[in-house]
């Protein structure tokens, strides 16, 4: 979905470790998929065994099926800072009841892997 995705895989782990070391940076990551926009598809929140991510699809150019709960996910994205106080935000936070996560990818491509 999207673009085609390229370059290094970089754990999400070490991305949630010290995301300030990845600021602003394209990065290529896997993930489970934990939650998904049930209006649109335009966001969804992934997690590995040691971080979590939520994931907007860029300026809403692509979207991913609202049934991708539970697959695991590789995604390319700039990484970027969660604003908890924005639409999809408040609503990932709500389908979770918990907190948003506090990375932010804005993601270019979205492989569903299984």
């Amino acid at each position: 979905l999207g673009d085609p995705i390229t370059g290094p895989l970089v754990a999400l782990s070490a991305i949630a470790k010290d995301p300030a070391a990845f600021a602003n940076k394209t990065v290529v990551t896997t993930g489970t998929v934990t939650a998904v926009c049930q209006a649109m598809g335009c966001w969804m929140e992934i997690q590995d065994d040691r971080g979590e991510a939520h994931v907007k699809m860029h300026g809403h150019s692509f979207f991913v099926p609202k049934t991708a709960s539970g697959h695991k996910a590789r995604v390319q994205a700039i990484v970027e800072k969660t604003d908890p106080d924005e639409e999809c935000s408040q609503e990932a936070s709500k389908q979770l009841a918990k907190p948003v996560a506090k990375i932010q990818l804005d993601a270019t491509g979205v492989e569903l892997l299984d």
